[in-house]
């Protein structure tokens, strides 16, 4: 039917991917500064097209690595942007991914289209794109989508797993859900509602120099759903 003809080249197709790590008391979002047009010299979401033999997943993953080095590490699909003038080389559609990564165990290192690759604290970025446009693209709009689905994954299921050392103190962990989810807890009640959770389990202690820390791991570190008396707009 003629109302549902294409344009025989149809829309290009691309990857990209929110990366979020903890480092350095804050959480943090991967970026890489584009070294060609369009947006020259400009930060965005690590990204790009995807190969004929690939799918989507498969593309987001090498992105990340060849534009950053970060490979091996939790991802899934966020969501799907399709504005007519999102890229000004024509029409692209994204899927964007959510990544989590332990920085402690990646060394960035940009690939040979990108000029570098970068953690970038994420409350400023986002301070600083409400006043205007920051990275290119749309990438502002994909990154506060994105910080919004972090807190909610935070929340609700167990994937901090991905945020932290295999090995960590409940201090550690409640440091992790503050940034995560922008508020603070109270360290008592944190502890009694995360080990109401059911997927920590206590694994040695860590000398502090006074009373030994507590370790923990997650028992679980594949996604699942928290208890209800653990999800967290619940926590006083």
């Amino acid at each position: 039917m003629a109302g549902d003809r294409q344009d025989s080249a149809g829309p290009k197709v691309a990857a990209d991917v929110a990366a979020f790590a903890y480092l350095d008391g804050a959480m943090q979002v991967l970026l890489v500064r584009r070294k060609y047009e369009p947006y020259e010299s400009y930060w965005s979401l690590p990204g790009g097209g995807i190969l004929p033999d690939e799918t989507l997943e498969q593309a987001a993953e090498r992105h990340l690595l060849e534009e950053a080095g970060v490979q091996d590490v939790f991802m899934e699909q966020l969501a799907t942007f399709s504005e007519f003038a999102r890229d000004p080389r024509g029409r692209v559609i994204s899927c964007c991914y959510l990544a989590l990564v332990d920085a402690r165990r990646v060394t960035l290192r940009p690939g040979s289209d990108r000029r570098e690759a970068a953690w970038r604290p994420l409350e400023p970025l986002l301070a600083e794109i409400e006043g205007g446009p920051v990275l290119a693209f749309d990438h502002d709009t994909i990154l506060r989508y994105a910080r919004r689905r972090l807190a909610y994954k935070l929340e609700y299921q167990n994937v901090a797993w991905s945020l932290l050392p295999d090995r960590f103190t409940m201090t550690e962990l409640r440091r992790v859900y503050e940034a995560g989810l922008g508020r603070a807890f109270e360290p008592n009640n944190f502890r009694r509602i995360a080990l109401g959770w059911g997927v920590l389990a206590e694994d040695g202690e860590r000398p502090t120099g006074g009373r030994p820390a507590a370790l923990y791991r997650f028992a679980e570190r594949e996604p699942l759903i928290l208890a209800e008396s653990a999800r967290y707009r619940r926590a006083t």
